[in-house]
């Protein structure tokens, strides 16, 4: 079965049709929604596997998931001062998501900026055996941003990337805005929507 054909059937063909055709884009245009959810200081579910990745947890995921956990970008993530928040199989990482309280990197030599209020989600990941069991507990999260003073988390996905947007609706992320640029002969152009603005993303 195609992609397409994959995408109709679990999405619907409209969106099918939309995630071609970005798709298509990407290498010119990258079109992403902004959302915020509320951080708030919440008990954890007593049987949650989620937890704040420690150093030998990234040096084991750097062997066993080495595409995502390469060692330089670990040890600049961490000198940054951002936290890798992963769900574990045993001792396995089975899904992952960095936060940042600063600045993080993106794609294209861009790198995304935000309030102090806000702590930042991204390289959100999860092994294909594991997904759509929602492992990755947000509670932690968002404990983990109330207790360092964040009033919000916020996130972006690309308005094509469906499994984030239907993962950012289960849990209460609301769109306040859209962000994204354009590449002409390999230079970013930068746009954001008067919501993003706003809310200083």
């Amino acid at each position: 079965m195609s992609r397409f054909l994959k995408n109709a059937k679990r999405w619907g063909f409209m969106r099918a049709i939309y995630a071609t055709i970005m798709g298509r884009l990407r290498p010119w245009l990258m079109l992403s929604q902004i959302r915020l959810q509320r951080a708030r200081l919440i008990s954890s579910p007593e049987n949650s596997r989620t937890r704040v990745a420690s150093s030998d947890d990234l040096q084991r995921a750097s062997v066993e998931l080495a595409e995502h956990f390469d060692p330089e970008f670990v040890q600049d993530a961490l000198r940054r001062g951002d936290v890798c928040v992963a769900a574990f199989d045993d001792q396995k990482v089975a899904a992952f998501a960095w936060r940042s309280f600063s600045t993080a990197p993106h794609t294209d030599g861009l790198w995304v900026s935000f309030p102090r209020s806000c702590c930042y989600c991204y390289k959100l990941f999860t092994l294909a055996e594991y997904r759509g069991h929602h492992i990755l507990d947000s509670e932690v999260t968002e404990n983990l941003a109330a207790q360092r003073g964040c009033t919000h988390l916020v996130t972006f996905a690309e308005t094509h990337n469906f499994p984030s947007i239907n993962r950012s609706n289960r849990i209460g992320a609301t769109v306040v805005g859209y962000a994204g640029y354009f590449l002409f002969f390999g230079r970013p152009y930068p746009l954001r929507s008067f919501g993003a603005r706003k809310h200083g993303f």
